[in-house]
């Protein structure tokens, strides 16, 4: 009767440990979908480890045409905030900010990040507001000669579109002849950088350099020259408002 006892105990003791266990996975996992912060993952980190996480998980791997993606090693101290479609409206309205758009599988972004953040820790940057647009933008192609919307925009994206207004390219896709399709709205791209203050875009650049061809092709150092360049004279308009109190 005794070792029925202990027997029942130890039985009662595993099926609570993995009701437990269960509980936790099913509890990570509709956190993770609701956009919250999870028990696990990279979400879980403040923002500067969580940017460097996410860029740098790419390195020594290849994207789907089969090209290396372009190595970035990130310092653990970048003042990188992440802010979501709809949080950067405020940013781009109300503050004097240096706000950044990409993604890390894309590899303009992945060429842009070492000059930017370099020109931050130059200035004494303490903030660049970074959104993610890799799942926020409408998306058209062609069909039978046609042009079709394949998914639209979030609400916010079509605001930051005219925010930018003129500072954007016409959104043109092609079928499989190379024949352009003007869709009528314009696009915003990632590796785009603008600095703002009061409501008004006081510099944009997209892109890197004319020089680079082949965004696979991580920037020679002559390049990244012209983009540390670039990145000074973008941040130059609004850099009184950005310096630290103790000066830069």
């Amino acid at each position: 009767m005794k070792n029925l006892k202990n027997y029942s105990k130890k039985n009662i003791a595993i099926v609570i440990g993995s009701v437990l266990l269960v509980l936790i996975a099913v509890l990570a996992i509709v956190l993770g979908r609701n956009g919250k912060t999870g028990i696990l993952g990279e979400d879980n980190l403040p923002d500067n480890l969580r940017f460097k996480e996410q860029y740098e998980s790419l390195n020594g791997k290849k994207d789907d045409s089969g090209k290396e993606y372009v190595k970035v090693e990130i310092n653990e101290k970048n003042p990188v905030i992440y802010k979501s479609d709809a949080e950067i409206l405020d940013v781009l309205n109300k503050e004097t900010a240096i706000v950044f758009f990409g993604y890390e599988s894309d590899s303009w972004t992945r060429n842009i990040i070492d000059p930017l953040l370099q020109i931050a820790s130059d200035n004494g940057i303490e903030k660049i507001y970074y959104v993610n647009i890799a799942n926020i933008r409408d998306e058209y192609s062609v069909e039978d000669g046609k042009l079709k919307q394949d998914k639209k925009g979030t609400d916010a994206y079509y605001k930051i579109l005219d925010f930018l207004g003129d500072k954007l390219d016409a959104y043109y896709v092609y079928d499989e002849k190379n024949k352009e399709y003007a869709t009528g709205v314009s696009r915003l791209e990632p590796a785009t950088v603008i600095a703002v203050k009061d409501g008004k875009v006081m510099d944009y650049h997209k892109g890197t350099v004319l020089s680079q061809k082949d965004p696979s092709v991580a920037l020679t150092e002559k390049q990244r020259n012209e983009m540390l360049a670039i990145y000074q004279n973008l941040y130059e308009p609004i850099n009184e408002n950005l310096c630290p109190s103790e000066g830069c």
